[in-house]
């Protein structure tokens, strides 16, 4: 890296915070709860942070590179300025995702969700799964899945409840947590809330009519749906992971109504230069 544009990096196996020209993706977590509160819900709502309240962007051997204020205003100053630092590849990546429409229409960019105020989550995403959440109804349960959920990120995960809370206008604390498993691919992350589901469906008896529905918001770590093996299922759509995890479901209670919605929270393109992204 470019002595002109530097990117602070964390130590292995710490959470990386928020730095003055540049700030890595934290990686936190909360207090569990148990399984039977959700048990009773008609719908389930998963929800993974980082790549879902934030944009990453993948490095090759380094931690997702955040969008946040800091990051981005180095990365424009050292584009527009030019010098040694303008070629840095962390530069080319922020400023192409800064200028990328994510819904094709050029009305509306990456750069419209960057994190603000020192913060690792974009208060626009975190409004929109204010808004997932109070869709559910009162008969829902939220579960935590991001690696956030790990004990030492205690404190981040208090901050995003209390920036969800101020979006729906009443308190809000995460009902649990999945399983602190490790995780470094998207098989793994699937394959762990699969197993929550399925221990979640086998905690009491579900009669014939009773209906179950879960909502999966992740980026499986920032990877495609490009055919990996999850189980017995080969996942190369979203129609596929959920597939899985009706599988997972219907292990445990096989007359239970379920459906499932995967939202995978992923995009990929190239620069002008052949840099992917």
């Amino acid at each position: 890296v470019a002595s002109t544009f530097r990117v602070m990096r964390a130590p292995k196996g710490e959470p990386p915070l928020p730095r003055a020209d540049m700030c890595r993706q934290a990686r936190p977590a909360s207090r569990a709860r148990t399984a039977p509160l959700i048990a009773r819900q008609a719908t389930v709502i998963y929800v993974d942070v980082d790549g879902v309240l934030n944009i990453g962007i993948r490095e090759p051997g380094l931690s997702p590179l955040l969008l946040a204020k800091q990051n981005c205003d180095a990365a424009i100053g050292a584009h527009h300025h030019g010098g040694p630092g303008s070629c840095d590849e962390s530069v080319e990546r922020l400023v192409s995702v800064l200028r990328h429409s994510h819904r094709g229409s050029g009305a509306e960019t990456y750069g419209d969700l960057v994190c603000r105020d020192g913060g690792h989550c974009a208060d626009v995403l975190v409004a929109r799964l204010a808004e997932v959440i109070r869709s559910a109804g009162q008969r829902r349960a939220v579960v935590l899945s991001s690696t956030w959920r790990h004990p030492r990120h205690a404190q981040l995960v208090k901050d995003l409840e209390a920036d969800i809370s101020r979006h729906l206008g009443q308190d809000f604390e995460f009902d649990a947590r999945t399983e602190l498993v490790p995780e470094v691919s998207a098989p793994q992350r699937l394959r762990c809330i699969g197993e929550h589901l399925r221990r979640l469906a086998g905690e009491r008896t579900w009669h014939g009519r009773e209906r179950l529905r879960v909502v999966v918001l992740d980026d499986l770590s920032i990877s495609p749906l490009d055919g990996w093996v999850c189980g017995r299922r080969q996942v190369s759509s979203r129609s596929d992971a959920e597939a899985y995890l009706c599988d997972c479901v219907r292990a445990a209670a096989p007359l239970l109504d379920v459906e499932a919605k995967m939202v995978h929270c992923y995009a990929e393109w190239g620069t002008a230069s052949g840099l992917r992204l």
